[in-house]
């Protein structure tokens, strides 16, 4: 019983973090709530909500889900640097809310919004989106990214990037 549960558990564990979202208006709630909780949690538990490496080059096998073949390339070359690039948005995002004073977990939703982004090629599903907070009437964005996997999405990205969804700078 106990081989059984740790090969379920390590299956698990190396398959990647969080179950899918299943429905792309959810992708903003999943993510404020993460920075709901970002006081009490280290970036471990923080990048266990977004897609593996492993998910990430699996997924660019998948010619289904990702037609063009430089796209697949592309996000399999990516996911050997996802982590490095998730650590470095995190401690932007880490940094500039100890300097705004932010207290996470009194920070209010304010609106998702979100285009499917087709042209970046990670598929015709592939989400990017625009969450907008409230902390002490400042109104802070960040622009996500989530792939879709087959049965919903995974967080790609959480960061302050242009791609065309309207003023995305974090404040």
């Amino acid at each position: 019983m106990i081989i059984v549960t740790n090969i379920i558990i390590l299956v698990s564990c190396s398959k990647g973090g969080k179950e899918s979202i299943k429905d792309p208006e959810a992708i903003g709630k999943t993510v404020f709530e993460i920075f709901q909780k970002l006081n009490q949690i280290d970036f471990e538990e923080y990048r266990s909500n977004f897609i593996s490496a492993d998910e990430a080059r699996e997924l660019s096998e998948n010619e289904e889900l990702i037609k063009e073949e430089w796209a697949r390339n592309q996000l399999s070359s990516r996911a050997d640097n996802m982590d490095a690039s998730i650590k470095t948005d995190y401690d932007f995002i880490i940094s500039n809310g100890k300097e705004d004073q932010i207290n996470w977990s009194q920070i209010e939703f304010i609106d998702f919004i979100y285009i499917f982004n087709d042209s970046y090629a990670f598929g015709e599903k592939d989400c990017l989106g625009r969450l907008s907070f409230k902390f002490n009437n400042e109104v802070y964005n960040c622009e996500i990214n989530a792939l879709y996997v087959g049965d919903g999405y995974k967080i790609w990205s959480i960061g302050t990037y242009q791609h065309g969804i309207g003023n995305n700078v974090y404040q």
